[in-house]
């Protein structure tokens, strides 16, 4: 080979180790392992001892291998999966690295190199993660494309003509196939289902809630870890609105008919939903929803019924994506109607003297609802609901003192109404669980949960009477099958409901932008960039300087973070602060921020004044 030209072997190796540095990298970036250094500084000893023509011995590394695997692979639990994986295959792959460099060892160690890209892919579906899948997809065709040649010419210098050669043979084929593989996406039809849930149920459909509660039902599904639908979004108050019950006949409650309402036209927290399919023609939403934005993955049809719930049809048979907005503080103001004082007749003569003694001296709606949550606190919530008997009020009140909320909830309503409060239940689930794999929520049916809304005068507020309670379904759910919901969303996300008319929207529509950039060539380009450009500076501008209330949180979170406070929420800085000399401004700054970012009453004013208070947080 000719001095200072390099050969083949040289840019094989070379290809091989930025492969494995984006295994690396990605691994990393998952993980925050510090130990993968060392398997790092491994590889890198054993490229500089391949570009030397130096190799260890097979007999030497091998048992190496097998026991530092071993010893990684047996630190694999449901609690940890990722780090004890990562460290395993790096530690494979470094070992490797200082054998020898036949074509099957290299092929090995490009092998390696990418399940690490894939595990860093599959821990972390994130833009950055499939920038650098494809990057890891380019170096691996280059470096096909240059064994090939390897094959046939041995170690030759490479001349610089057929670099550049080698480089748009490889760039041909790597966008082929990547375009080919959008085609099949879009051309190929989808399943409605995938091929596996970890929290199905055996026997179809199931639902937590039915269209009338009846004193003691709920308790039926506190075993159901049956996934009733996934949250991507914030999830400050874990209340999903389903339904409203308005109707009681002493034993069971009803929905009143209701006459459809407009969507809210206020701005709040955006949240995508993955609803399951159930008995139940209604859709769940986070407590309070203001619109529906987008409906996917079936044909159907929805509308919005007075209280703030959505009905839909048909009965959705397959999972459905729902795009809402909503807000945890804002409460309803629908006004009430004759339906929301109606009482069952011959209730017992003494729920109806508690209620009188509760409601005595009463000033307004209120003070009525305190007394009754302080009446409700010497009281237990249980699953195991002893024979209710002729009248399951008057036992759940003076005789058990006990029960699951459809007791706490109808109890609450009833003495409410008695006293000339206008009141209704809320049927739909209370609680979430974390999915850390896919970053996001689930809610299961066994979550399934009434609460009551009162009337004030002026607006519905939420009275949830019913002790805090896990349900014993929560005990079931494992690292692995939250892991494996992961995969299934990113199922139902991205391949479910694809149906054949969006398909060949997008299709056409990509076939319309390439004709459109073919025709004005040189001058689309330079548009693009200018408008990428643009864009990335209005980002920048939207992202970082402009007063808005994102903005404010994130300058309000550097200033505690100064100050040795680390939280995630609004409420949790606040309450670090407590007994501060800061406090008072930090109170100040996230009031703002909270009426700015979930009231419809919006003061530029004093958002302003936020900025410059949260500067004075030093």
């Amino acid at each position: 080979m000719a001095r200072g030209k390099v050969g083949y072997r040289a840019a094989l190796l070379t290809l091989l180790l930025v492969q494995s540095l984006l295994a690396f990298l990605g691994l990393l970036k998952v993980t925050g392992d510090p130990f993968l250094l060392l398997p790092l500084l491994i590889t890198f000893s054993g490229y500089l001892l391949s570009l030397k023509g130096h190799a260890i011995r097979e007999l030497l590394l091998f048992p190496v291998a097998a026991f530092g695997a071993a010893f990684f692979l047996l630190q694999l639990s449901l609690e940890e999966l990722l780090t004890p994986l990562a460290r395993a295959l790096t530690f494979i792959l470094s070992v490797k690295w200082l054998g020898k460099k036949e074509t099957r060892d290299a092929l090995q160690i490009l092998t390696l190199s990418s399940l690490g890209v894939a595990l860093t892919v599959a821990a972390d579906p994130s833009p950055s993660s499939f920038l650098l899948l494809a990057s890891a997809a380019f170096n691996a065709f280059l470096f096909l494309v240059l064994l090939t040649f390897y094959a046939k010419l041995g170690d030759a210098p490479l001349e610089k003509s057929l670099v550049k050669s080698l480089l748009g043979v490889t760039l041909v084929l790597f966008t082929a196939t990547l375009t080919a593989s959008w085609l099949f996406f879009f051309l190929l039809p989808r399943p409605e289902g995938p091929l596996f849930n970890p929290f199905k149920k055996k026997g179809g459909l199931v639902s937590g809630l039915t269209d009338g509660v009846e004193l003691g039902e709920v308790g039926k599904v506190r075993y159901d870890e049956t996934v009733v639908l996934r949250v991507f979004g914030p999830v400050e108050s874990p209340y999903w609105r389903v339904l409203t019950l308005e109707l009681f006949d002493g034993k069971k409650w009803s929905p009143a008919p209701k006459d459809r309402e407009p969507e809210l036209p206020y701005e709040g927290l955006r949240y995508r939903l993955i609803v399951e399919p159930t008995l139940l023609d209604y859709l769940p939403t986070p407590d309070y929803p203001f619109k529906i934005e987008k409906l996917e993955g079936a044909r159907l049809y929805y509308f919005r019924l007075t209280g703030g719930i959505y009905r839909v049809y048909p009965l959705p048979s397959a999972p459905v994506k729902i795009t809402v907005t909503a807000s945890p503080f804002y409460a309803p103001r629908d006004p009430p109607t004759s339906v929301h004082y109606q009482l069952p007749d011959g209730l017992s003569p003494r729920v109806v003297e508690l209620a009188k003694e509760l409601g005595r001296g009463a000033r307004n709606a209120r003070e009525l609802i305190k007394r009754v949550k302080a009446f409700f606190k010497d009281f237990s919530y249980t699953d195991e609901l002893p024979p209710a008997g002729d009248d399951p009020l008057e036992a759940f009140l003076f005789k058990h003192r006990k029960g699951n909320c459809e007791y706490f909830a109808s109890a609450t309503a009833v003495i409410l109404r008695l006293n000339g409060v206008p009141a209704r239940l809320v049927a739909g689930f209370h609680g979430a669980v974390k999915n850390e794999f896919g970053n996001y929520y689930l809610v299961l049916h066994s979550m399934a949960h009434v609460w009551v809304e009162a009337y004030d005068g002026e607006k519905w507020l939420r009275v949830d009477t019913t002790p805090p309670y896990a349900p014993p379904a929560l005990n079931r759910v494992s690292k692995l099958e939250l892991l494996l919901d992961a995969l299934l969303t990113f199922w139902y996300d991205n391949v479910v409901g694809f149906s054949a008319k969006k398909q060949r929207k997008l299709f056409v529509g990509f076939k319309d932008f390439l004709s459109r950039l073919k025709a004005y060539g040189p001058q689309a380009l330079g548009l693009a960039v200018l408008l990428i450009l643009t864009a990335l500076a209005f980002r920048l501008y939207f992202t970082h300087f402009r007063e808005t209330p994102e903005n404010l949180l994130k300058r309000l979170k550097a200033a505690a973070e100064k100050k040795g406070v680390k939280a995630s929420t609004p409420e949790e800085i606040l309450k670090a602060f407590r007994g501060k000399p800061e406090y008072e401004r930090v109170k100040f700054v996230v009031r703002a921020y909270q009426r700015y970012k979930y009231s419809p009453y919006r003061d530029k004013k004093e958002l302003k004044e936020a900025f410059k208070v949260v500067k004075t947080i030093k």
